[in-house]
């Protein structure tokens, strides 16, 4: 059963964090975190001294490119993980009253959305897939003429002449 919400604020350089405890209703830590493994390493600590139970933890990630590497780290650590659309939040934050937009208030935010409803978790990505959704991808833009950047498009040179 999960015991603690955390919610992380996503940046680019920084994360902020914050943890709140459901047993006693309140939250506990707020706090920044580096975006590399050093930042990481410090979250992991910090949530080892709350409890060891990996499940006793439900994080919630701000969906955004730089959440990948915190996000992947997490899910290879065995933590249950939700992606939480800033959209949503901002949303929700705006709902609370809240008109001021800071890291620790968004983290803030982000514990709080993670008590509200039944949110699907966050798997590790098999990375075949990836490289297939990507080289779909790659092939599109190539059909339609997005990705041939080299290759002037046939008579764009008789047109330049003229």
């Amino acid at each position: 059963m999960v015991k603690y919400h955390v919610g992380v604020d996503v940046g680019k350089d920084r994360h902020r964090v914050c943890i709140r405890d459901l047993a006693k209703g309140v939250y506990c830590r707020n706090f920044p975190i580096t975006n590399d493994r050093d930042g990481f390493t410090a979250l992991i600590t910090v949530l080892e001294k709350l409890s060891s139970d990996k499940s006793d933890f439900l994080i919630g990630v701000e969906a955004c490119f730089y959440a990948l590497n915190l996000s992947y780290f997490l899910l290879a650590m065995g933590f249950t993980l939700v992606e939480i659309n800033p959209f949503r939040a901002n949303q929700f934050r705006k709902a609370q009253g809240k008109k001021a937009k800071t890291d620790k208030i968004d983290a803030h935010t982000i514990s709080a959305i993670l008590s509200i409803n039944n949110h699907k978790p966050l798997l590790m990505p098999d990375p075949i897939l990836d490289n297939l959704k990507e080289l779909t991808r790659f092939r599109v833009d190539l059909i339609n003429g997005e990705g041939n950047h080299d290759n002037p498009s046939p008579g764009s040179s008789e047109r330049a002449l003229s």
